[in-house]
Formats: structure tokens, sequence, C-alpha cells
């Protein structure tokens, strides 16, 4: 059964609704946990010291960091995981693993992590970033030119020299053809300024009593005469007081690195091109340096990785001195009594920076291979930065019945922030697998438009339309979003049944039904926009675009198998009558203030229908396999469900994800 066949049988599905036994819908219904979700807790602000007592490592991040991500408490993360109602049920044997016993023990791993960037990092990041996007176009470009390798040492048909000599043949050929596209992009990358970053491990007596001899391995390694490496070949060892701890580890001179480069010069010494460049990197490489360095502090591991010791390596000596003491960490605050398992923290300036240096640098990408897909990127930048309002981004990850995942960023202006989710009531009905709905503005619609399109120009190739076919259908459903106010919503639940005349003995199955809910804004829109799509597609030759299988279902049934309930204010479209009137019943009924957008998708429904299926796959002699079944048991035992809601707010928008525990 191939993709299409799947889809057409999917889209059949639901004509014959079957019968419904369930259990009673839990105290907490799905609606209401989406209502919690999308609720802000009002806590009254943390203090810096109240914050140290749950965040740990970050009170030593000075105030002027620009970005952090923490691991507080290992220990604790892993204990709430191995005693977790859904760990014991669907992994029994997890505290019993090396990993968590050992993380539990706090005598192998680090205890807790941060990662944090200094004052300029953000900048030198956003910089830094399209430069490694650009690399790896330039490495997909480059195995489309299909340069021929020779063959590996050791071959019986050459000896070693001529392998050698064909090896520097095709590293000449090689820099000969990807010079041009390679040469701008690794000039930008010497040039480019070095984020500071800071990292802090908290690690047990066991691992802090290694270090002292990891420092001398390293010295030892530098100052090496007889073997060469990479810490004598671009280093040197460094040690030195900073900002009152003592540092030690490697200095990297930019000068060796471009006297290496000067070693390899001889592979190309006929390339004039590769001569003027290799004279072009020197001033950019001879002149830098950049330290990566170690100290302690009580049981702490600090690294610094810096061009400046003196002037970048700085650490807060109480939490008031902290970032702690600063609004970055206040998104925190509401949950620290829950003990966040993970936070993390990226200021403003870093997306504005990112934003001017892709622009910038995909451009110039964009004229040395004209036909390269930045403008793509770059409109759909563009697109976002339009939409989105420039703000930090926080994320924090806790434990809490289930895992929570919480994400801020600026307003998004996709989203109607006036308009309440109309149908989150059917997420409430005990078949129901998957409900998710949002709600778009109309600049949001407006945006998305061309990238539907591009969408639409890849399905017309797959289904071989004339151009003439696809310009009649792109209008059609432009006519339909023109009419269409903004809110739309799928559901599946599983209560679907192949058609007997397509699927014969297997109609028994019982299947997902799946359905389309859209808000109205002008219904002669919508309509006429249907009638366009539905006469060009009737008009077409079936065999363009159906298996054999679905062909003689397709002449007899046509688009009459989407079912489609049109008013002033709603759309429906299934291929079932009951699950429309279901959905049209449920519109406006939805219970608190749901804004924005909002999912679920749950186990129990799954496994109900699984369970339907059993005997009949065995009557068909072909069973589902026991390992299946067994974990389709473990995961609906130990899940409710998944859930996720993006919440408009004044100044923020707020994505929240939850695995929720049964």
């Amino acid at each position: 059964m191939n993709t299409r066949h799947t889809l057409m049988l999917l889209a059949a599905s639901v004509l014959h609704p079957a019968s419904h036994a369930g259990a009673a819908p839990p105290s907490a219904t799905p609606q209401a946990v989406l209502w919690q979700m999308a609720e802000t807790p009002r806590n009254a602000p943390a203090t810096a010291e109240q914050r140290a007592a749950a965040l740990g490592s970050l009170a030593m991040i000075p105030q002027d960091a620009e970005f952090f991500l923490s691991i507080p408490d290992m220990p604790g993360s892993a204990q709430r995981l191995s005693q977790s109602h859904w760990a014991r049920t669907a992994y029994p044997d997890l505290p019993e693993l090396h990993l968590v016993k050992q993380l539990l023990a706090g005598k192998e791993y680090p205890r807790s992590l941060v990662i944090a960037g200094g004052a300029g990092s953000a900048k030198a990041l956003a910089r830094i970033l399209p430069i490694l996007g650009r690399m790896e176009i330039a490495d997909c470009r480059e195995k489309r030119l299909g340069i021929p390798q020779p063959p590996a040492y050791g071959s019986e048909n050459m000896t070693d020299e001529q392998i050698m000599a064909a090896w520097q043949q095709y590293d000449q050929e090689r820099h000969r053809q990807t010079h041009p596209f390679r040469s701008p992009i690794l000039k930008d990358l010497y040039s480019a300024p070095l984020p500071a970053i800071t990292l802090i491990a908290e690690l047990p007596s066991r691992q802090m009593e290694k270090i002292p001899a990891v420092m001398q391995e390293i010295q030892q390694l530098c100052n090496d005469r007889e073997h060469e490496g990479w810490f004598n070949l671009f280093g040197e060892f460094h040690e030195g007081q900073y900002d009152g701890l003592h540092w030690q580890g490697v200095r990297i001179d930019g000068g060796k690195i471009y006297g290496s480069m000067q070693g390899t010069a001889i592979l190309y010494a006929s390339d004039e091109a590769y001569a003027r460049w290799l004279k072009e990197m020197e001033p950019l490489l001879s002149g830098r340096e950049c330290y990566i360095l170690a100290a302690t502090h009580g049981d702490k591991l600090i690294i610094s990785i810096c061009t400046d010791p003196a002037r970048e390596i700085h650490l807060a000596k109480t939490p008031q001195e902290s970032i702690l003491a600063t609004d970055k960490t206040a998104f925190a605050d509401a949950r620290l009594p829950l003990h966040p398992d993970m936070l993390f923290h990226i200021d403003q300036s870093f997306f504005e920076h990112l934003a001017r240096e892709i622009d910038e640098q995909m451009a110039r990408e964009k004229k040395i291979q004209p036909r390269f897909y930045a403008a793509t990127i770059i409109e759909f930048c563009q697109a976002c930065r339009t939409l989105i309002q420039p703000a930090p981004v926080n994320g924090i990850i806790w434990q809490d019945k289930g895992i929570h995942a919480e994400l801020a960023y600026g307003r998004d202006r996709s989203i109607d922030p006036s308009s309440i989710l109309k149908i989150a009531s059917i997420a409430d009905r005990p078949t129901t697998i998957l409900y998710a709905e949002g709600a778009s503005s109309r600049e949001g619609i407006g945006a998305f438009m061309p990238y539907a399109a591009e969408i639409a120009r890849a399905l017309a190739d797959g289904l071989e339309l004339t151009d003439a076919s696809f310009r009649k259908i792109g209008r059609g459903f432009s006519a339909i979003l023109d009419g269409w106010q903004g809110d739309a919503a799928f559901v599946m639940d599983n209560q679907g049944h192949l058609p007997a005349e397509l699927a014969g003995n297997m109609s028994k199955l019982h299947i997902p039904r799946i359905a389309f809910y859209a808000d109205v804004r002008n219904r002669q829109d919508i309509e006429q926009g249907w009638q366009t799509v539905v006469h060009e597609l009737e008009t077409m030759d079936a065999d363009d675009f159906l298996s054999d299988e679905l062909i003689p279902y397709w002449r007899s049934n046509g688009t009459d198998i989407f079912l489609t309930d049109l008013t002033d204010k709603n759309l429906v479209v299934s291929a079932s009558d009951a699950l429309n009137n279901q959905i049209l019943a449920a519109v406006g009924k939805t219970s608190g203030d749901i804004r924005g957008g909002a999912f679920v998708l749950r186990f129990a429904p799954i496994k109900e229908m699984i369970d339907r299926n059993v005997p009949i796959f065995a009557e068909q002699g072909d069973p589902i396999p026991d390992q299946i079944m067994e974990i389709i048991e473990h995961v609906s035992q130990a899940f409710d469900g998944i859930y996720g809601t993006a919440t408009p707010q004044t100044h923020r928008t707020k994505l929240h994800l939850y695995i929720r525990e049964k």
C-alpha cells in the first residue's frame, strides 16, 4: 500500500461510525489541563538569595552575562525522575540503570552545570552561527561538484608514491574548484570575534582530585618538542591569577595556525589564487589568540574560553552581584518550588544581531552562488522579524505529574490574541485521539501565503499537475483562505472504518476519523474557492494522482467522500456526518479562556482502538506482535497524553509542552 493509497483510505474512512463504551473521563479533563497550562502563575518575585538556593552555580555568573544554560541539580532531577509514576510504570528497571544510580549517588557525574556567555558574546555568537551554516552549504556544493577521489593507501593497482601524487593532484583540483566559494567564508570565520564562555561544573570530590594531574599532563604536551601534536603545534601552556583565582590551560596562537597553513602551501605552489588568499589570511590570524583556562573554587571546576583573560574573566562573589539579581532569571520564579531541571536565557540583542548577520552574510553568499536558496531563508527570517516583537527568549523544564517544558519569546503577531479557541471541549470526548486548534491573525495568514504557495508547487510537481491546473487550484485555495477568519482545528478520533466496497473484509477494522474545522469570515469566498478546486479535481485524470486500487472508488465517489458543513460562521470537513455534527455541537462550548493555540494527543483512545482490532487481525491470520502490544500497554499505563499551548500575552508569547502522566 503506497502513501497516496493510505491517504485516500484515511480520507474515506469514517463512513460507518462505531459504537463506544469507554471509561469516564478523568477528573482533570483535557480541556481543564489546557486552561491551567495557558494560565500565568502569579508569584511574588523571588530574591537573589532564594534563587541561589534553588539554582546553585548561577550565583557565580555576573550580571552582564548575555546567555546561559543551567542544569542546577542533576542528582535531584534523577531522583524525581526515578520516583515518578510514569517512569516506575513504563520503565520499572530505571532506578537500577547504571547512569541513574551514578547520578543519584553524585560520585561520578557533575552535580550541576552552567554554561554562560559574557558581555559581547551575543554579538560574537550571532556572527559565527551564519558562518557555520555557510560552511555546511559549501560542503553540499562541493559534493555536487563530484570531484573523483583517488584510491586509499594500500591499493593493489598503485604504489604508495602514485597514490600520494594522485591525492596531491586531487587536493589541487579540489581547491581550484572550491576556492571561489570557500575563501570568503574562511575569511569571515578567521576575522570573527570569539564569544567569552564560562562553564561551571560542580563535581564530586573524586573528580576534583584528578584535576591537578590533568593540568600537569596538558603542560607536558604543550612543552613536548619531540612529538608534534595539537597542543604544541598551535598553542602554549599558560597560567596566571585572574579575578582572585589561579588559572591554568592553553593559549592558542593564531600565528602558529598560520604557520601550519604555510606548511601545506607547497601542495598549491602553482595556484596563484591560493597564494593571494594565504597572504590575506596572515593579518587575520597572526594577531589573534584564544585562551582555554581552568580554575577550581571549592567543589566547582570553572572553565573559561576567552581572548583576554584579564578583561573577560569575571565571576560574581555573592548572589546580589550575580545574574540572579536581575530580571534575566525572573522567569524561573514561579517554578522554583518545583525544582527546575533545566533553564536557559538568551538576551534580545542576540536575535537582533543574528537577524542583521543573516541578511548581510546570506546576501553575500547569494552573489557568490546565484542559484543558492538563500533568498528563501532571508525572506523567512524577515517575515519572522516582522511578526515577532524582539525580546529575550527564556526556557525552563521541570517535573510535576509528568514533564513540563516552557518557552517564552516576544509578542507573536501571527497569533490573534482576541480569539478564544472554539472547539477545545472536543478534547474531553473519550474517543478523541488528537485535538489541535490555533487562532491565526490576518497578518499571520498573509505572511504564510508565499510559503503555502511553495508547498503547493511541490505537491503539484509530485502529482504532475499541469501549470493551468495548478493555477486554477491555487486560485481556489486562495479564495478559501480569503474567506477564513483565522481559527482552525484538526480533530482525530478512534471511531472510523474503511468503506466496505474499498476494503472488503478489512472494513471491520477500527481506524482514526479525521476532520478539519475553521471559522468563517466570508462564506461566499469559501464556496466559490471550493467549487473551483472541486471542478478541477473532477476533470483531472485519476490515473495521474491515484493508485490502481483507488481509481474505481474515486471515479464512483469523487469529491463526495469529503462531507462539508458550511455555515456563515463555521466550516467542517470530514468523511463522516456524525463527526461533523459532534464538532459543530462543540463550537463555543470551551470552558475558561483558552487563547492562541492548543493541542492534545491522548494515548487511551489509541490503545482502545488497537485493542478492538486485536481479534480482527488474529482472525485474518496476521496478529499484532506481542512486543508492540507490550509497548502500547506500558505507554498507556504510564502516560495520559501530550499537551501543548501557545498563549499570547501583552508583550510575550508563552509555549508550554506537557507530557502528562496518569
